[in-house]
């Protein structure tokens, strides 16, 4: 609850189709709470912040499918429109 009330968390949905989405990576600013909880701390002694990334790769597979399809043949006409090219 704090994380939303201070905004805190984000998330990346990707889309699902026309009304579905997937939280693909989300980010967490956790400020001092562990600084605090394991003592550990800056030079100038003040609790160290700290803040994580995750990312789903099965989400991420799972939203390319849902955009273009299981058939990887399909996928080169993408390669080739520079589509794949552009994403790297």
């Amino acid at each position: 609850m704090l994380q939303q009330l201070k905004a805190l968390k984000h998330e990346l949905i990707l889309p699902l189709g026309r009304s579905r989405g997937s939280a693909a990576a989300s980010f967490n600013n956790h400020e001092t709470f562990f600084g605090e909880a394991f003592a550990i701390r800056l030079a100038t002694g003040a609790p160290a912040a700290s803040a994580c990334v995750a990312f789903g790769v099965e989400r991420w597979l799972l939203a390319f499918l849902v955009a273009h399809g299981p058939d990887a043949a399909g996928w080169a006409a993408l390669n080739r429109a520079g589509a794949l090219a552009e994403a790297t």
